[in-house]
This record gives structure tokens, C-alpha cells and sequence, in this order.
């Protein structure tokens, strides 16, 4: 059996807010739909987001319910991704302009990498890692 990863859902209250966020990470938006699943209560405005801007790698789905509020993450219950990048600072500061927050400044780590932990505009909470800056 041949398995992919398809792709990674965030339920979100605002998608065009939220696709704004990971495109300042490097996101491209590879595709928008609403779409139902079973009633009305299934329905979901999605926008789909790759960081190589082609559909068949895995994919980050921004997902709002229409009939329902979105959940608000809490500390650390939840899932996180982790982003890789070339300059953590500068990622935390790209967050920043684009209404998430930093929740942890960025720092060299043990495990050889520097990282930050950061909040979307939602609150879900995403882990920067790049090179060690060395201070």
C-alpha cells in the first residue's frame, strides 16, 4: 500500500486573514472552495496553501465552518506544525505584522536548530525553526 500525506486542517474564523498569515511564512494559495460535507451543517469555506505552490505536495487547509464558530486553541492542548525558515527573527517579525503573536522569542536550541513558537491570527500555535544564530 502506497500512502501520502495529504494535507494538515486548521479550523479557522477567518480564512482571507489566516491565508494572509501563511503567506508571509512562504505559504502559496494552490486553490478556494466552499464545500459541503452531508448537511448544511458540514459546509466549509476552504482555501488550500503549499509552501511549493503545487497541489500534490502536502498541503495546508484553512477551513471555516460556515454553521459553526471556530474552537479557540489553548495552551499547548493541541496540535502544532513546525515551519522551517531562513531567519527565525524575521519570521517572528512577519507574524507579527500579520496579526499573530509571538509566544516564545526565538533561541538556539540543543537539538541544533534556533526556534520560536508563535500564534496564528486564530491562536493555533506553529513552531519557527531555522539556523542557529549563534548568541
Amino acid at each position: 500500500m502506497a500512502t501520502r500525506w495529504g494535507h494538515t486542517k486548521r479550523i479557522v474564523a477567518d480564512v482571507a486573514a489566516a491565508e494572509r498569515f501563511y503567506a508571509a511564512l512562504g505559504f502559496t494559495t494552490t486553490n478556494r472552495i466552499v464545500a459541503g460535507e452531508g448537511d448544511d451543517r458540514g459546509h466549509q469555506e476552504q482555501t488550500y496553501m503549499s509552501t511549493t505552490g503545487e497541489q500534490r505536495s502536502h498541503q495546508l487547509v484553512l477551513c471555516r465552518f460556515l454553521a459553526y464558530p471556530p474552537p479557540r486553541p489553548v495552551y499547548p492542548g493541541e496540535s502544532w506544525i513546525c515551519i522551517g525558515v531562513p531567519d527565525v527573527e524575521e519570521a517572528c517579525e512577519a507574524v507579527l505584522r500579520h496579526g499573530g503573536s509571538v509566544f516564545q522569542a526565538g533561541q538556539d536550541t540543543e537539538h541544533g536548530v534556533r526556534a520560536a513558537v508563535v500564534a496564528d491570527v486564530d491562536g493555533h500555535f506553529v513552531e519557527l525553526v531555522g539556523p542557529l544564530r549563534g548568541d
